[in-house]
């Protein structure tokens, strides 16, 4: 058995050696060379989060100390140095259903040390103000719109250079549309001219990246009560003439899918952080499609189905969705999607732009012949081992040299107002579409599988713009005095804190602490320059 300080810090394979198989999209079972084995219908939760977990419990934990390839795991004993500067955005919520309107958005230091102690002014609560660590965060909302009727009651979405704001004006319609104002940003954090009318109407989801702004616009709405859209990209922004070009249909006009009034699709997309690459997955009740627009040119990279009559894809129940977890590498060249199909959680790796075949790695098999729902889903989560989880959750992100994925999985496997379990992991990328080893996964957190305060529910993902700090919403752990809280506190099972976790490391560091209110949608942006 492994008994250094190493192997606590080790996830096990979600899946026996055996079972924990690799393959290539050109003449896997799903794609076309022959029907699945069982006809188990691939899920997701509510959220559209995907599950995995390890098979049975089984593994052991001692064949954890060396990797498939002969090498050694990292050591994550010490945290590692960060040495960029950026600044944390996030929406912060009242945790009372009476008082829900109110929806605030903060700008903050990614550190601050009264958080964690409960020591200094309660002003520090929300964070620290991200250039002077003794003032107190910005409370943009107050701020950005003092030339305006608006607020972020409906959402608002900043780029990450801090110059351009779009604002939702309004609730959105029946079917999760809204209408948009588009704005600068001041040097003094003034949001001009998101209260005029951009053309930005019917849009279910907006991302900026790069120089530009990327958008979803409603076309057409089928039978199946989804829609059709296009995806625009509007910039680039800050310059003196704008454009806006309408990129793709998103699903495709010639899709079968579409043609046959049958996709569920419903306008969401990945984008890159250098806006060079944008993912889409366009679901039915039995597959999943992934196309990719990269250098005007927009492809398939893969038709995702368990189930084959001969060369159409049958069966239903299944969950896909187009907000399945997916990261873009930065420079776009590479893609990591997560999904499930039939028996098996897969990770599926695509080289954007090149001709080779997408690859994937089987992360849990069931047995056969046994349900997904029923051997990974909701308690008690018989094939849970002690460091795997059950679903996968909010969007991965890339390692800046694209080599690694970082990602939340989570696991719903006690009673229905018990805690999740959730932690931050990490796969190599070269490492999909080879058999995995346990070293392979790695948990960075370990959080405690209980209902005990320290176990820290993550509920929101990100990461630093060179990737080195992951930003996290989590449960509360630390009193205002800067004491442990009591397991049976409402603070530890209602509130949430905003936390970082350095990239490598093991620590999840609080940088706000504040009774009655809910941190949610955790961003970073640049330092703000003139």
């Amino acid at each position: 058995m492994i008994t250094s300080g190493i192997a606590s810090r080790l996830a096990v394979v979600f899946g026996l050696g055996a079972l924990a198989t690799a393959g290539a999209g050109c003449g896997s079972p799903e794609d076309g060379a022959a029907p699945a084995a069982d006809g188990a219908a691939a899920v997701a939760d509510a959220t559209g989060d995907l599950s995995f977990s390890v098979d049975g419990g089984k593994v052991d934990t001692a064949i954890g100390d060396t990797k498939a390839d002969g090498t050694k795991p990292a050591d994550t004993s010490t945290e590692p140095a960060v040495t960029e500067n950026f600044w944390v955005l996030y929406n912060r919520v009242s945790a009372f259903s009476d008082q829900a309107s109110k929806n605030d958005y903060i700008l903050s230091g990614w550190k601050n040390a009264a958080a964690g102690i409960g020591s200094g002014p309660s002003i520090f609560g929300p964070g620290v103000h991200p250039e002077d660590p003794t003032k107190a965060a910005i409370f943009l909302t107050k701020v950005a719109f003092i030339k305006t009727n608006l607020s972020c009651q409906y959402g608002c979405f900043m780029s990450p250079d801090l110059k351009w704001m779009a604002v939702a004006k309004g609730a959105a319609d029946g079917k999760g549309h809204y209408t948009y104002g588009l704005g600068a940003v001041s040097p003094d954090l003034v949001a001009v001219g998101v209260d005029k009318d951009n053309g930005l109407k019917d849009i279910k989801h907006l991302a900026f990246a790069g120089k530009y702004l990327f958008y979803s616009q409603k076309a057409t709405c089928l039978g199946t009560g989804s829609c059709q859209y296009d995806i625009h990209r509007r910039g680039p922004l800050g310059e003196a003439t704008l454009t806006d070009d309408v990129l793709t249909r998103m699903a495709p006009d010639n899709d079968p899918d579409v043609l046959e009034s049958d996709t569920t699709y419903n306008g969401y997309f990945r984008v890159s952080a250098d806006g060079s690459t944008v993912v889409f997955q366009t679901p039915t009740i039995r597959s999943q499609k992934v196309y990719v627009w990269h250098a005007g040119n927009v492809a398939k990279l893969d038709y995702i189905c368990p189930n084959w009559d001969g060369a159409k894809c049958v069966g239903t129940g299944s969950q896909y969705n187009d907000n399945d977890p997916v990261a873009v590498s930065m420079d776009g060249k590479r893609v990591v999607t997560f999904s499930i199909v039939d028996r098996w959680l897969r990770a599926r790796r695509y080289d954007v732009g090149t001709e080779n075949p997408s690859t994937f790695s089987n992360l849990l098999e069931v047995p056969a012949g046994k349900k997904y729902t029923k051997q990974a889903g909701g308690a008690p989560c018989s094939v849970v081992g002690p460091e795997g989880h059950t679903q996968v959750r909010y969007h991965p992100e890339f390692s800046k040299d694209g080599k690694r994925v970082w990602f939340v999985g989570a696991s719903n496997c006690a009673g229905a107002n018990d805690k999740l379990w959730t932690d931050v992991m990490s796969i190599e990328v070269d490492r999909i579409g080879s058999e995995l080893a346990s070293g392979d996964l790695i948990n960075w957190t370990h959080n405690p599988r209980d209902n005990s305060a320290k176990n820290k529910v993550i509920q929101g993902f990100s990461m630093s713009p060179e990737r080195q700090v992951i930003l996290l919403a989590a449960s509360s752990t630390i009193s205002g005095s800067g004491q442990l809280l009591p397991d049976t506190d409402m603070k530890a099972k209602n509130d949430t804190e905003m936390y970082t976790l350095v990239a490598g490391g093991t620590k999840m560091v609080p940088i706000t602490n504040e009774n009655g209110w809910l941190t949610q949608a955790p961003t970073a942006t640049l330092p703000l320059s003139p």
